[in-house]
Protein backbone atom coordinates (compact mmCIF):
# COMPACT_ATOMS: atom_id res chain seq x y z
CA UNK A 1 0.00 0.00 0.00
CA UNK A 2 1.19 3.52 -0.77
CA UNK A 3 2.78 4.86 2.42
CA UNK A 4 0.73 8.06 2.54
CA UNK A 5 -2.45 6.12 1.77
CA UNK A 6 -1.58 3.97 4.77
CA UNK A 7 -1.26 7.12 6.88
CA UNK A 8 -4.69 8.29 5.70
CA UNK A 9 -6.23 4.94 6.62
CA UNK A 10 -4.61 5.03 10.05
CA UNK A 11 -5.71 8.55 10.87
CA UNK A 12 -9.28 8.10 9.67
CA UNK A 13 -9.68 5.20 12.08
CA UNK A 14 -9.06 7.33 15.18
CA UNK A 15 -12.31 6.15 16.76
CA UNK A 16 -11.36 2.46 16.49
CA UNK A 17 -9.65 2.29 19.93
CA UNK A 18 -12.82 3.61 21.59
CA UNK A 19 -14.96 1.00 19.84
CA UNK A 20 -12.47 -1.73 20.79
CA UNK A 21 -12.54 -0.55 24.40
CA UNK A 22 -16.31 -0.77 24.41
CA UNK A 23 -16.17 -4.32 23.06
CA UNK A 24 -13.51 -5.54 25.48
CA UNK A 25 -14.27 -3.39 28.52
CA UNK A 26 -16.11 -3.99 31.75
CA UNK A 27 -19.82 -4.19 32.49
CA UNK A 28 -20.41 -0.44 32.06
CA UNK A 29 -18.97 -0.41 28.55
CA UNK A 30 -20.84 -3.59 27.60
CA UNK A 31 -24.04 -2.05 28.93
CA UNK A 32 -23.45 1.05 26.84
CA UNK A 33 -22.88 -1.04 23.74
CA UNK A 34 -26.05 -3.04 24.27
CA UNK A 35 -28.10 0.15 24.79
CA UNK A 36 -27.14 1.75 21.51
CA UNK A 37 -23.89 3.52 22.35
CA UNK A 38 -22.13 1.44 19.72
CA UNK A 39 -24.31 3.11 17.09
CA UNK A 40 -23.39 6.54 18.49
CA UNK A 41 -19.70 5.67 18.40
CA UNK A 42 -20.04 4.46 14.83
CA UNK A 43 -21.74 7.72 13.81
CA UNK A 44 -18.98 9.66 15.55
CA UNK A 45 -16.33 7.74 13.60
CA UNK A 46 -18.21 8.47 10.36
CA UNK A 47 -18.35 12.18 11.20
CA UNK A 48 -14.62 12.25 11.88
CA UNK A 49 -13.90 10.49 8.59
CA UNK A 50 -16.17 12.94 6.73
CA UNK A 51 -14.26 15.93 8.12
CA UNK A 52 -10.92 14.47 7.11
CA UNK A 53 -12.21 13.49 3.67
CA UNK A 54 -13.53 17.01 3.09
CA UNK A 55 -10.12 18.47 3.93
CA UNK A 56 -8.42 16.07 1.52
CA UNK A 57 -10.86 16.72 -1.35
CA UNK A 58 -10.72 20.50 -0.91
CA UNK A 59 -6.93 20.49 -0.67
CA UNK A 60 -6.60 18.59 -3.95
CA UNK A 61 -8.96 21.05 -5.63
CA UNK A 62 -7.08 24.09 -4.30
CA UNK A 63 -3.72 22.61 -5.36
CA UNK A 64 -5.22 21.68 -8.77
CA UNK A 65 -4.11 18.09 -8.29
CA UNK A 66 -5.81 14.73 -8.37
CA UNK A 67 -6.17 13.28 -4.89
CA UNK A 68 -3.62 10.56 -5.61
CA UNK A 69 -1.18 13.22 -6.89
CA UNK A 70 -1.73 15.20 -3.68
CA UNK A 71 -1.00 12.12 -1.56
CA UNK A 72 2.13 11.39 -3.59
CA UNK A 73 3.35 14.96 -3.05
CA UNK A 74 2.74 14.61 0.69
CA UNK A 75 4.75 11.38 0.69
CA UNK A 76 7.84 13.22 -0.59
CA UNK A 77 9.37 13.88 2.84
CA UNK A 78 8.87 12.96 6.51
CA UNK A 79 7.94 16.60 7.20
CA UNK A 80 5.08 16.51 4.69
CA UNK A 81 3.89 13.15 6.02
CA UNK A 82 3.81 14.70 9.49
CA UNK A 83 1.88 17.67 8.12
CA UNK A 84 -0.81 15.33 6.80
CA UNK A 85 -1.09 13.52 10.12
CA UNK A 86 -1.29 16.79 12.09
CA UNK A 87 -3.94 18.21 9.76
CA UNK A 88 -6.05 15.06 9.97
CA UNK A 89 -5.76 15.16 13.75
CA UNK A 90 -6.85 18.83 13.79
CA UNK A 91 -9.75 18.03 11.43
CA UNK A 92 -10.85 15.23 13.76
CA UNK A 93 -11.57 17.74 16.53
CA UNK A 94 -12.74 20.64 14.36
CA UNK A 95 -16.28 21.73 15.17
CA UNK A 96 -16.09 25.09 13.38
CA UNK A 97 -16.36 24.50 9.62
CA UNK A 98 -14.06 27.45 8.83
CA UNK A 99 -11.26 25.50 10.47
CA UNK A 100 -11.70 22.70 7.94
CA UNK A 101 -11.46 25.28 5.15
CA UNK A 102 -8.22 26.70 6.55
CA UNK A 103 -6.78 23.21 7.08
CA UNK A 104 -7.55 22.27 3.47
CA UNK A 105 -5.75 25.33 2.10
CA UNK A 106 -2.81 24.69 4.44
CA UNK A 107 -2.59 21.07 3.28
CA UNK A 108 -2.60 22.21 -0.35
CA UNK A 109 0.15 24.75 0.34
CA UNK A 110 2.24 22.23 2.26
CA UNK A 111 1.92 19.59 -0.44
CA UNK A 112 3.32 21.93 -3.09
CA UNK A 113 5.90 23.63 -0.83
CA UNK A 114 9.61 23.03 -0.99
CA UNK A 115 10.88 20.58 1.64
CA UNK A 116 13.76 22.98 2.26
CA UNK A 117 13.80 26.49 3.69
CA UNK A 118 11.27 25.95 6.47
CA UNK A 119 8.14 26.20 4.31
CA UNK A 120 6.63 22.98 5.64
CA UNK A 121 7.54 23.98 9.21
CA UNK A 122 5.61 27.22 8.67
CA UNK A 123 2.55 25.23 7.58
CA UNK A 124 2.87 23.01 10.65
CA UNK A 125 2.83 26.10 12.87
CA UNK A 126 -0.32 27.28 11.10
CA UNK A 127 -1.96 23.91 11.75
CA UNK A 128 -1.16 24.21 15.46
CA UNK A 129 -2.75 27.67 15.50
CA UNK A 130 -5.85 26.54 13.59
CA UNK A 131 -6.31 23.62 15.98
CA UNK A 132 -6.19 25.97 18.97
CA UNK A 133 -8.68 28.63 17.86
CA UNK A 134 -12.47 28.71 17.62
CA UNK A 135 -15.17 31.05 16.27
CA UNK A 136 -14.44 33.99 18.64
CA UNK A 137 -10.75 33.95 17.69
CA UNK A 138 -11.64 33.91 13.99
CA UNK A 139 -14.04 36.82 14.52
CA UNK A 140 -11.32 38.92 16.16
CA UNK A 141 -8.85 38.06 13.38
CA UNK A 142 -11.41 39.09 10.77
CA UNK A 143 -11.99 42.38 12.60
CA UNK A 144 -8.26 43.08 12.77
CA UNK A 145 -8.05 42.45 9.04
CA UNK A 146 -10.40 45.38 8.41
CA UNK A 147 -8.57 48.68 8.19
CA UNK A 148 -9.75 51.95 6.60
CA UNK A 149 -7.77 52.88 3.51
CA UNK A 150 -7.89 56.64 4.20
CA UNK A 151 -4.52 58.18 4.92
CA UNK A 152 -4.35 59.93 8.29
CA UNK A 153 -1.58 62.28 9.39
CA UNK A 154 0.44 61.23 12.41
CA UNK A 155 -0.75 62.80 15.67
CA UNK A 156 1.38 64.49 18.29
CA UNK A 157 3.92 62.29 20.18
CA UNK A 158 2.49 60.46 23.19
CA UNK A 159 -0.98 59.85 21.80
CA UNK A 160 -2.19 57.74 18.89
CA UNK A 161 -5.69 58.62 17.79
CA UNK A 162 -8.16 55.83 16.99
CA UNK A 163 -8.24 56.91 13.33
CA UNK A 164 -4.44 56.83 13.04
CA UNK A 165 -4.30 53.46 14.79
CA UNK A 166 -6.77 51.99 12.30
CA UNK A 167 -4.68 53.25 9.39
CA UNK A 168 -1.75 51.31 10.83
CA UNK A 169 -3.89 48.25 11.50
CA UNK A 170 -4.07 48.78 15.27
CA UNK A 171 -7.24 48.13 17.28
CA UNK A 172 -7.69 48.81 20.98
CA UNK A 173 -9.05 46.27 23.43
CA UNK A 174 -11.88 48.72 24.06
CA UNK A 175 -13.03 48.37 20.44
CA UNK A 176 -12.55 44.61 20.29
CA UNK A 177 -14.42 44.15 23.57
CA UNK A 178 -17.43 45.89 21.99
CA UNK A 179 -17.72 43.22 19.29
CA UNK A 180 -20.83 41.01 19.55
CA UNK A 181 -20.11 37.88 21.56
CA UNK A 182 -16.63 39.01 22.65
CA UNK A 183 -16.99 41.27 25.69
CA UNK A 184 -14.83 40.33 28.66
CA UNK A 185 -13.30 37.29 26.96
CA UNK A 186 -11.26 39.51 24.63
CA UNK A 187 -8.10 39.15 26.71
CA UNK A 188 -8.03 35.33 26.79
CA UNK A 189 -8.82 35.38 23.06
CA UNK A 190 -5.87 37.67 22.39
CA UNK A 191 -3.64 35.58 24.66
CA UNK A 192 -4.22 32.54 22.43
CA UNK A 193 -3.70 34.58 19.25
CA UNK A 194 -0.50 36.13 20.61
CA UNK A 195 0.83 32.73 21.71
CA UNK A 196 0.61 31.51 18.13
CA UNK A 197 2.10 34.71 16.72
CA UNK A 198 -1.11 35.71 14.92
CA UNK A 199 -1.38 39.15 16.54
CA UNK A 200 1.08 41.46 18.23
CA UNK A 201 0.50 43.96 21.05
CA UNK A 202 1.73 47.52 20.83
CA UNK A 203 3.19 49.57 23.64
CA UNK A 204 5.56 52.53 23.58
CA UNK A 205 9.04 52.40 25.09
CA UNK A 206 8.85 52.18 28.85
CA UNK A 207 5.53 50.39 28.72
CA UNK A 208 3.45 53.50 28.01
CA UNK A 209 0.30 52.53 26.16
CA UNK A 210 -0.38 54.85 23.26
CA UNK A 211 -4.07 54.08 22.82
CA UNK A 212 -6.72 56.10 24.64
CA UNK A 213 -8.66 52.97 25.71
CA UNK A 214 -5.94 50.57 26.80
CA UNK A 215 -3.38 48.48 24.96
CA UNK A 216 -3.82 47.79 21.27
CA UNK A 217 -2.91 45.00 18.87
CA UNK A 218 -2.75 44.20 15.19
CA UNK A 219 -2.34 41.27 12.84
CA UNK A 220 1.12 39.85 12.22
CA UNK A 221 2.23 38.47 8.87
CA UNK A 222 1.54 35.00 10.30
CA UNK A 223 -2.01 36.05 11.17
CA UNK A 224 -2.54 37.40 7.66
CA UNK A 225 -1.24 34.13 6.27
CA UNK A 226 -3.86 32.19 8.24
CA UNK A 227 -6.59 34.48 6.89
CA UNK A 228 -5.17 34.00 3.39
CA UNK A 229 -5.67 30.27 3.87
CA UNK A 230 -9.34 30.90 4.67
CA UNK A 231 -9.74 33.13 1.61
CA UNK A 232 -8.04 30.54 -0.61
CA UNK A 233 -10.65 27.98 0.40
CA UNK A 234 -13.41 30.57 -0.11
CA UNK A 235 -12.20 30.95 -3.71
CA UNK A 236 -12.31 27.19 -4.09
CA UNK A 237 -16.01 27.23 -3.13
CA UNK A 238 -16.86 29.94 -5.66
Amino acid sequence: MHRTTAVVSRVTEVAAPTVALAAAGGPLWRSMVTTGAATTLSLLADRVADRQAEVLVRAARIARLEQEELLSALDASPEKQELLVEIFEAARAAIVHEKLLALAATLASGATASSEGGEVARELMLVQAIADIESPHLAVLARLEQSPSAQVSEPAPGLVSTAYAHAGGWYSLFELRAMPGIGDVVEPILAVLERHGLVEPYEAEGGQVLMPHGRSCRLTSHGRLLLDRLHASDSDEA
